[in-house]
């Protein structure tokens, strides 16, 4: 695309969001298999089947001409520690603007749990690999560090809250432990005072 072109438009973006481990790809796969109706109901999803899944809104494209449907898998503790402890500065999520509708949905996931979920992720695709390697080590090490201290990980959804705030969408945050619940934000807020409470 040169400077002069405009990027394509993108009918609908769903973003996914949440700390590492806290089931973003789980809930994506599973929106795809109709398999959460009442989470499909609340973003008035039809059929994601054939949905793609991008990392980065810079790889969206169109396909036939046509405005592309998507979910962007939005990792939080991984923007957060490539940006220096901030998400003020995160230009990724200037690609919102190129959906016509955007809908965020948020994972709320306790620090005690995002804990044990990295865990037995990390043991999963240690499984799946012949080696282990030093950048996994070390990004994996510094998630379990993060996740130790629950008020960083609080802060850190506010941080994200807040960013949120300076873009149109439609936002909900959704807890997966133990069933499917929906929180207001002042629900929210409660259950992570409980979190830095225990």
């Amino acid at each position: 695309m040169t400077a002069t072109e405009t990027p394509p438009r993108i009918e609908r973006m769903v973003v996914i969001a949440g700390p590492s481990g806290c089931g973003k790809s789980t809930l994506i796969d599973a929106l795809r298999r109709y398999q959460l109706p009442e989470v499909a109901r609340h973003l008035n999803i039809l059929d994601a089947s054939e949905w793609p899944t991008m990392l980065a809104t810079d790889a969206a494209v169109q396909k036939e001409g046509r405005p592309l449907k998507l979910f962007l898998h939005y990792d939080l503790v991984r923007q957060f520690a490539e940006l220096g402890g901030g998400l003020a500065a995160d230009r990724k999520t200037d690609g919102f603007e190129l959906a016509e509708r955007l809908d965020v949905l948020t994972i709320w996931c306790a620090p005690n749990v995002l804990r044990r979920q990295h865990e037995a992720a990390k043991l999963a695709r240690l499984h799946r690999q012949t080696d282990d390697d030093r950048h996994v080590r070390e990004r994996y090490q510094h998630v379990q560090r993060f996740y130790a201290e629950p008020s960083r990980v609080i802060d850190l959804y506010r941080a994200w809250f807040r960013r949120l705030e300076e873009r149109a969408a439609n936002h909900a945050i959704v807890g997966l432990t133990g069933g499917v619940r929906f929180f207001t934000l002042a629900e929210w807020e409660e259950a992570a005072r409980a979190c830095l409470a225990d």
